[in-house]
């Protein structure tokens, strides 16, 4: 591998980290922006192909990830005395 290919790599691995926690706000163009791509494009077919599956899915399905444990949270009562 070149070291282009490692670099992209990295940004990709980068980019699916922060979209798998992501932070209030964050898009996917932010993301992909903040992590060195300037294709969107481009950045969306690598990722796809790397992960398979759209850095919008990844984003949707953390949010609604945090949703669910939010709402889970929100209905426990404690039982500590």
């Amino acid at each position: 591998r070149s070291p282009m290919q490692l670099l992209r790599q990295a940004r990709l691995a980068e980019a699916r980290s922060r979209l798998e926690a992501p932070q209030p706000g964050d898009t996917v163009t932010r993301v992909a922006l903040d992590c060195g791509f300037v294709h969107l494009g481009r950045f969306s077919q690598e990722y796809a192909r790397q992960f398979g599956e759209w850095p919008s899915e990844t984003l949707r399905r953390a949010r609604r990830r945090a949703a669910a444990l939010r709402g889970g949270m929100t209905g426990m009562v404690s039982t500590a005395a």
